[in-house]
């Protein structure tokens, strides 16, 4: 059995994936949610079959043996150079014939450009995304998108969940060696990671249970402790939103962004945190006073399936709003 008119949304991240499937309408059909598929943090085999597990889900929920979409868009966190496109594209390929799904045009692209152009098209625009990682990248009509940071955890990153847990953690131990003060956040941070000491957090980092994801799991903390007034957390908080804004600046000096453009605010760390979006949001404001921040009320799990929408669909924005709003009714009511 087969269906037509439906496009596919699959956004994989360094924190957890979602696959989407709606018709052309913008009418939800079904969504679940997987692990991280970041393949710069595994290996592609591992990506294929996270992503062939979630797909096949979506087939299963569609209550069909064989899906036909119109429109498949991929939108894959470390996904950064023209190697990693080819080794990703092969991924999804097989992955698509794994889960029995057949899509007429598929899309593989970096989950920040595919949020991009899924929430502001073509522009002129810019989204930033704070998740595990962090990156910005911009858009102006008849211009190639420009990129800033998304470098990855060795490299940038700054702003980012990993970011914040990081500093977080150095600031614990200059505090413990006497290299700065104690923080006041020794005994949230040791509980999130389940450790009993100082000594345990450097076992755990240097063991086989260390990953980018549970350093970037301390950002909430990191956060409330922020709302507490530590000052170590407000320090780092606000270091972050000062990365992030520098982010935004490089793209739109690059493009350049010098009239009104639309700016989305995306990830899970700029999605649910409001102190960090509205630091964010002055810092931006102050220097770029001709910037609207647009998505405040859609998130950026929808950017590959609103992007498939514009790629495949006649209804545009209002297929897009549509989507928007099945997809927050049916989150709510899960």
């Amino acid at each position: 059995m087969t269906h037509d008119g439906l496009v596919l949304g699959f956004d994989g991240g360094g924190t957890g994936s979602r696959a989407i499937l709606s018709d052309s309408a913008g009418r939800l059909i079904g969504y679940c949610n997987g692990p991280a598929c970041n393949y710069q943090n595994s290996n592609p085999k591992e990506v294929e079959v996270a992503v062939s597990q979630l797909l096949g889900q979506l087939v299963d929920l569609s209550s069909t043996t064989h899906l036909l979409v119109d429109c498949a868009v991929f939108s894959l966190a470390g996904l950064d150079t023209v190697e990693d496109a080819r080794i990703l594209e092969e991924v999804v390929h097989n992955a698509l014939l794994d889960s029995r799904i057949t899509a007429k045009h598929v899309t593989v692209e970096n989950d920040g450009i595919v949020t991009l152009r899924g929430l502001v098209g073509e522009g002129p625009g810019a989204i930033l995304l704070s998740g595990t990682g962090s990156i910005a990248w911009g858009i102006a009509p008849g211009r190639e998108p420009v990129r800033s940071g998304g470098w990855g955890h060795h490299l940038g990153d700054e702003g980012s969940g990993y970011a914040i847990g990081m500093a977080a953690l150095s600031a614990i131990f200059h505090g413990f060696d006497g290299r700065g003060a104690v923080t006041g956040m020794e005994t949230d941070l040791l509980s999130a990671l389940g450790c009993d000491s100082i000594d345990a957090v450097a076992e755990w980092a240097y063991s086989g249970q260390y990953s980018v994801s549970a350093i970037a799991s301390l950002a909430p903390v990191v956060l409330a402790l922020y709302d507490t007034g530590n000052p170590t957390a407000k320090q780092i908080i606000e270091g972050a939103a000062a990365d992030l804004e520098k982010l935004v600046s490089a793209v739109a000096t690059r493009l350049p962004l010098t009239q009104d453009f639309d700016l989305a605010l995306c990830g899970g760390i700029l999605e649910n945190s409001q102190v960090l979006r509205d630091l964010v949001t002055c810092r931006i404001a102050a220097r770029h006073p001709h910037c609207k921040i647009s998505n405040t009320a859609f998130p950026s799990a929808l950017g590959a399936t609103a992007y498939a929408l514009r790629l495949c669909s006649d209804s545009g924005h209002t297929a897009i709003d549509r989507l928007s709003h099945d997809y927050q009714k049916a989150i709510n009511e899960s």
